[in-house]
């Protein structure tokens, strides 16, 4: 298929890894859900502190954010490390986010595609869970009860999606720079979660 010229020098610009330490996304096992969380919020606070915040953490629940934002927050701001939250439309905070390149950012929803955060304030993204729709969505739900190929076709793509917009925030302008960052182990050894990553211009390592 033809395809245009990427903008961006990926390949000298950025670098993509997935965290193979995490402990497997698990949602039915309460026990593997409590150690996968630790295991993100310890990445969560290593990676950030290593680039000093200038990160945007990226959720799939709002659950899932305000449960981690309460443990890692403290964190950052023993730091000097200022943490913010998606509240609402998040205005004030995307403004913050970008005056103060000493933040990190914990955004759901619009944040995996609509904003951009050009320059300096945003050198890292943390990916925190494979961007899979849950399955109670009533879109989901629709197609999977009438296409009995729903699961094994078209499901997968929102997933590729959603995932290449995470990673499109990182580099918005030709100066951008920096790192994506996936905290979900089963893209190691699971097809339907590798397949995610086909479309990303560059090579995806895994680390643990």
């Amino acid at each position: 298929k033809n395809s245009l010229p990427q903008i961006f020098d990926y390949q000298k610009k950025a670098i993509c890894h997935i965290d193979t330490s995490i402990t497997s996304y698990d949602y039915y096992k309460p026990e593997a859900m409590e150690l996968y969380r630790n295991d993100v919020n310890r990445a969560i606070s290593t990676y950030a502190l290593s680039t000093n915040g200038r990160t945007l953490v990226l959720f799939m629940s709002i659950d899932e954010l305000n449960r981690s934002f309460d443990i890692v927050a403290p964190f950052l701001q023993s730091h000097d490390i200022l943490p913010l939250k998606q509240n609402g439309s998040s205005l004030e905070e995307i403004r913050e986010f970008n005056r103060n390149e000493y933040s990190v950012l914990f955004g759901v929803d619009r944040f995996w595609s609509g904003v951009d955060f050009p320059g300096s304030t945003l050198s890292q993204v943390i990916i925190t869970k494979a961007p899979n729709p849950a399955l109670s969505n009533p879109l989901i739900a629709h197609q999977k009860l009438w296409d009995p190929q729903f699961m094994q076709v078209k499901y997968p793509i929102y997933g590729r999606l959603r995932i290449k917009q995470g990673f499109g925030r990182l580099i918005r302008s030709i100066n951008d720079k920096g790192g994506v960052i996936i905290l979900d182990s089963r893209y190691e050894f699971n097809p339907w979660f590798s397949y995610h990553l086909g479309e990303l211009p560059l090579e995806v390592l895994y680390t643990h």
